[in-house]
């Protein structure tokens, strides 16, 4: 007995279809072919149940396929008991009911979310369709192929352990490296832009995911959807200017297939905290002078700070006339009337220079702090000049001061003045 099956065609019209069998055989012995031949056929009646599903023709890993089912009774009998079979597992078909009357249509919404990592390929998507028409059991698919979809893909997580930094002080970050496509990646590297950071090789989880080539962590090979984790280290220039601090984190991989490029990046930020400081240089052109005679004073105001200052003054004790004024990034450095020399901002690092000229005074033999020896006397004097400026922040003062000394020098010189008390 030889049984077999045949399919008819969804699109077969109504009729008959006949099948014709011929078996053959020679007998043993010198004996003639014998054959027997055989029919059978079987009506093929309109398609009582009908069904079809708008399925896409490809889709992503993580997506949500919908798509509308469409169940249609063309028989002039209702259908009952129907159910609805989704495939694959874990879809679902809602809106369906048990009962679809005489040349009537139902629609069901079916949805359907592919795994985060599912692979690329096809993957079989839609319903099975059971249903009675009367006595008579009726069966219809509507099941395709749904493209997954090839996709390499990294993604980062990268951030700073602390939310603010002093200028000068360590700060710590922590990476995530993770595949989030479906195909395996290959010759991974995370590189920061910042020069000098320092990989600490216990912290890399898994242990054997990574090795450390120079100031990069390097990455062999990730499956869809494993990750590794790891810290570093950077250390904050001691003239960092106050404000935010970033950090970008690139990670860059090949698909282990398609050698196509997979690249991502992250930003971490922190805070560097505001140190705001003034220095001040003051100097004179010569050590000695004479009574009258002309000293030039150099005044160097700079931002030693992290942060640019406003209002900044340079005032001087000696009084004089300015020669030069030169700031060596802002402008609008001026002269006041009252001798002070003033300018609006003065950045991060930037100097104000004021060059001046004054006389040195004379000297009376009955000051304080003047020395003679023999015919010569001798007197120091002090030039004191002050800087002061404010931060934005909070309008806060920071100042500095310097001096210089100068010594006067002469020879001592004796008059006498006669008087009398009349004229004649």
């Amino acid at each position: 007995t030889v049984s077999f099956t045949y399919n008819i065609p969804i699109d077969a019209d109504e009729g008959t279809i006949s099948s014709h069998a011929k078996a053959v055989a020679r007998p043993e012995g010198d004996f003639e072919e014998v054959s027997a031949e055989g029919d059978a056929s079987i009506a093929v009646v309109g398609r009582a149940l009908d069904v079809s599903i708008d399925l896409p023709a490809s889709a992503r890993p993580g997506d949500t396929v919908t798509a509308t089912l469409t169940i249609e009774n063309h028989s002039a009998k209702n259908l009952t008991g129907l159910k609805v079979s989704v495939v694959p597992e874990g879809a679902k078909a809602e809106g369906a009911t048990k009962r679809l009357n005489a040349g009537e249509r139902m629609t069901v919404a079916y949805q359907y979310t592919l795994p985060d990592f599912e692979a690329p390929g096809p993957v079989s998507m839609g319903a099975r369709i059971s249903a009675a028409s009367g006595k008579v059991a009726l069966k219809a698919d509507a099941v395709s192929e749904v493209e997954v979809e090839r996709v390499s893909a990294l993604s980062v997580s990268h951030k700073a352990a602390a939310d603010s930094v002093e200028p000068g002080e360590r700060i710590a970050y922590e990476a995530e490296v993770k595949n989030t496509g479906n195909v395996a990646l290959v010759n991974i590297e995370c590189t920061s832009d910042l020069w000098g950071i320092v990989i600490d090789a216990e912290s890399i989880k898994p242990s054997d995911g990574a090795k450390v080539s120079d100031e990069a962590l390097v990455i062999q090979r990730l499956e869809p959807g494993e990750e590794v984790r790891y810290r570093y280290e950077y250390t904050v220039s001691d003239s960092a200017v106050a404000g935010e601090f970033q950090n970008i984190l690139t990670v860059t991989g090949v698909d282990a297939e398609s050698r196509a490029p997979v690249t991502a990046q992250e930003a971490a930020t922190a805070a560097i905290h505001a140190e705001p400081s003034l220095a001040l240089r003051l100097s004179a052109d010569k050590s000695k002078c004479a009574p009258g005679e002309e000293i030039t004073y150099t005044l160097v105001a700079e931002n030693t700070g992290n942060v640019a200052l406003t209002d900044v003054t340079i005032r001087n004790m000696a009084k004089g006339t300015i020669l030069d004024i030169k700031a060596s990034e802002d402008e609008g450095a001026t002269e006041s009337g009252d001798g002070e020399v003033r300018l609006k901002q003065l950045s991060s690092g930037a100097t104000l220079r004021v060059v001046l000229a004054a006389s040195a005074p004379t000297v009376d033999l009955s000051d304080d702090g003047v020395t003679v020896s023999g015919s010569r006397y001798e007197c120091s004097i002090v030039n004191r000049a002050e800087v002061t400026g404010k931060t934005d922040e909070g309008g806060a003062e920071v100042s500095a001061e310097a001096e210089v000394t100068t010594y006067v020098a002469g020879d001592i010189a004796l008059g006498v003045d006669v008087t009398t008390d009349v004229a004649q």
